[in-house]
């Protein structure tokens, strides 16, 4: 979706048609329907710039009988919200004690923040020339690149600090030349 609040997510959609005088596709979303009370899936049309090919599924997200991998707090994750996968940062760990583990995930680019099953919360990555990559891949490659220090800075919630509601954070991404 080439709209503003929709920066970062990614949503599972059926290429319908080329479109050669326009060089874009139309599309068919798997999880979105037409607005105005339409029944059927929603049909945009989309530069090529915005398709990318469905995610290899890795073993770390818990397929075959793989252990799930999981996430410590201000890791970089993809959860699956609002009918597609969105970037986000996990802003609190609930380890699986006889149930699914959970997290707080802080979306950044909306201003929003869920706690989710592990189930729907995926490690982070990056469509880099041709392919996807893990998100701590790119950022360390760039940061060796670049020569530069990065970090993240959580404000605290207001009330002086005191009552931290993990859901309260918002994380932010910053790159400093040193």
């Amino acid at each position: 979706m080439d709209n503003p609040g929709f920066h970062g997510a990614f949503y599972e959609a059926t290429v319908s048609a080329r479109l050669p005088c326009s060089g874009g596709y139309e599309v068919m979303y798997s999880t979105l329907v037409e607005g105005g009370g339409g029944s059927g899936p929603l049909r945009e049309i989309v530069a090529q710039r915005d398709l990318r090919p469905r995610p290899a599924v890795a073993a770390e997200e818990g397929m075959w009988g793989a252990p799930r991998r999981e996430f410590n707090v201000f890791d970089m994750v993809e959860a699956n919200h609002r009918e597609g996968w969105w970037p986000g940062v996990v802003s609190a760990a609930w380890p699986a004690r006889g149930r699914e583990a959970r997290y707080a995930v802080s979306f950044p680019s909306c201003r929003d923040a869920v706690e989710l099953p592990a189930s729907l919360v995926r490690p982070r990555r990056a469509f880099v020339r041709g392919r996807w990559m893990d998100a701590r891949e790119v950022v360390s490659r760039f940061a060796e690149r670049m020569g530069s220090l990065i970090f993240f800075v959580f404000p605290l919630c207001a009330g002086g600090g005191q009552e931290k509601n993990p859901l309260d954070l918002f994380g932010a991404l910053f790159v400093m030349d040193y």
